[in-house]
């Protein structure tokens, strides 16, 4: 595409001579010539030039006040001038000029202009480019759209970056170059994602120049920049290249398989049409949410990261996306306010919430983190409870009498019974019901040293035992001798 060029002079000799010397720069194009100020403007709005070069010394209105007239429409203007006068220079600089050159125009000098324009429109259109097919990308709208881009058939990739924020920006600068991995690439652009961490590439060729083979190069160096730099990449995307109408969509399905398919705990290919998994079970069950919840409101962290370990070993053998790990973890947390901690909730938390989800290459870097931020959520809100083991030990001696069972354990703490059974095991060397037996009998032993008179039948029923005659086998098999020998 060449740039348009209006050419404002009151000396026709000059004007020729100008567009002479302006065709030998190819990506500029005379659209039409003026030989006044008043002319030029009309001029101006019927061509819409992107470059003006005007004389300042005009009949009517002059090259200063010619440019200050058209700067509102954002058009490039360069005074030419037979008048060496400072003045004149410094108010031209004073408008939207680029340039200050003297008559006669020396070549180099012409050359050197025309570079900075160049340099200049391009930076400009692509801008414009970029912020037409941002805006398609994300909200479907149509910009004024350049035929530039109207013409070509796109390619569209959706990558999303997971690591260490330090290596983000230079595999994002080193991503930019897998786009070399297509052939007959008219147009290629970047752009910036949903988040800092995500990019759009858009490839634009002729309809007839569509190659798998190219894609999955581009995806195979994409892969590998990110493994470069330490980073997990997850990128969409689809062989078939859509017209410039069709992006939006396009993008819109890439982006909705890439959720479903980001995983934590390694690099992903995800292409457009690959079933998605199914997951049939929640999250977090009923019983996970009561059991975490009773962790959490007794600050129990050793436990907790338990029960964590578990719960992401099952999302990663169910392969859970992030989007719904994130929800998750978004609920646990909230349940840390629920437990009373003393600040609420707030978007600080949230936002690092999301900082580790976007950090961690494994789970269980994002499992310190979420104990991390629980322990520093719930910091100074309790007096500093007792270990989880010492709660239900006192649980288990107050309900001594009671026909108490692992089960009732379990209902009482919302725990599973192989955490129940480990908690005892890890405390006190024992099985629940190896700690039940034992203080019973000593429970007994200490009524029947204190009580001599108590009938069996009665000390045996105040320590959970309905018949005396197994009470009294039991006694004597831990503690070594029979009830009754207490009694002589």
């Amino acid at each position: 595409m060449a740039y348009k060029v209006l050419i404002v002079d009151d000396e026709p000799p000059f004007l020729r001579s100008l567009r002479r010397s302006l065709q030998m720069h190819p990506d500029f194009e005379v659209v039409s010539e003026a030989f006044n100020g008043l002319e030029a403007l009309q001029k101006a709005k019927e061509y819409n030039p992107d470059v003006v070069f005007t004389d300042i010394k005009m009949p009517g209105i002059d090259g200063i006040e010619l440019i200050k007239r058209i700067e509102p429409y954002g058009t490039l203007c360069v005074i030419i001038s037979g008048h060496q006068d400072f003045n004149y220079a410094r108010e031209a600089m004073k408008t939207n000029a680029l340039e200050y050159l003297l008559k006669p125009i020396d070549p180099e000098q012409l050359n050197g202009v025309m570079c900075n324009l160049k340099k200049r429109l391009n930076a400009h259109y692509n801008a414009m480019e970029r912020e037409t097919l941002q805006a398609l990308v994300f909200t479907g709208v149509h910009l004024q759209a350049p035929p530039s881009l109207a013409a070509l058939h796109w390619t569209v990739s959706l990558l999303r970056l997971f690591g260490s924020a330090s290596s983000l920006e230079a595999a994002k600068e080193q991503m930019v170059s897998a786009s070399d991995c297509y052939g007959n690439v008219q147009r290629a652009f970047w752009l910036e994602g949903s988040n800092t961490r995500s990019m759009i590439a858009l490839i634009g060729r002729e309809a007839d120049n569509a190659c798998t083979a190219d894609a999955s190069a581009f995806t195979v160096r994409c892969l590998d920049i990110a493994a470069q730099n330490d980073m997990h990449l997850v990128i969409a995307t689809c062989d078939n290249a859509v017209p410039l109408h069709g992006i939006y969509h396009r993008a819109a399905l890439l982006r909705e398989a890439q959720a479903m398919g980001d995983c934590i705990g390694a690099p992903r290919h995800i292409r457009l049409g690959d079933s998605p998994a199914s997951f049939d079970a929640p999250l977090l069950d009923t019983f996970l949410q009561n059991q975490l919840r009773y962790l959490i409101l007794n600050r129990f962290y050793h436990e907790i990261d338990r029960e964590l370990e578990r719960m992401f070993a099952r999302f990663q053998k169910q392969g859970y996306p992030r989007w719904g790990i994130r929800q998750a973890l978004h609920q646990i947390l909230l349940m840390a306010q629920e437990a009373g901690a003393s600040g609420q909730y707030s978007t600080v938390i949230d936002r690092e919430l999301e900082e580790a989800l976007d950090c961690a290459l494994n789970y269980d870097s994002l499992r310190e983190v979420v104990i991390q931020l629980l322990e520093r959520f719930l910091d100074g809100t309790s007096p500093g409870p007792k270990p989880l083991a010492e709660v239900m030990a006192e649980y288990t001696n107050a309900n001594i009498s009671s026909p108490i069972s692992l089960q009732t354990l379990c209902n009482a703490f919302s725990l599973s019974q192989p955490t129940v059974s480990r908690i005892f095991r890890e405390h006190f060397n024992l099985s629940f019901g190896e700690y039940l037996a034992k203080m019973r009998m000593e429970h007994a032993l200490a009524i029947m040293q204190d009580h001599p008179e108590m009938l069996l039948k009665d000390v045996a029923k105040i320590v959970g035992y309905e018949d005396p005659h197994y009470f009294s086998r039991r006694f004597k098999q831990m503690m070594g001798k029979s009830p009754s020998s207490l009694k002589l």
